[in-house]
């Protein structure tokens, strides 16, 4: 079953819907400092909220969960890149 998220003026953490020509780009990592392992995710969604394209991974080697964040927007940028015509 297919959950659609309804937006109001703005969603519930404050930020405002894209507007129709714009897809929102969550991403999020994670890190364990002792072991150097960690993963990041993204999310793309429409002006409604409909996610477009998911994708997750997992990283053997990080340094800092910044660095894992930053591998996450550039493999999100990547995947927008690739769907440009």
């Amino acid at each position: 079953m297919e959950k659609r998220i309804k937006w109001k003026e703005t969603h519930r953490d404050g930020c405002m819907p894209s507007s129709r020509n714009e897809i929102r780009v969550n991403i999020d990592g994670a890190y364990d400092r002792n072991t150097g392992k960690g993963g990041v995710g993204f999310v793309m969604r429409n002006n409604q909220g409909n996610a477009l394209r998911m994708h997750a991974i997992p990283i053997a080697r990080a340094k800092s969960v910044e660095m894992v964040e930053a591998m996450g927007l550039r493999m999100a940028a990547e995947v927008l890149r690739s769907c440009e015509g």
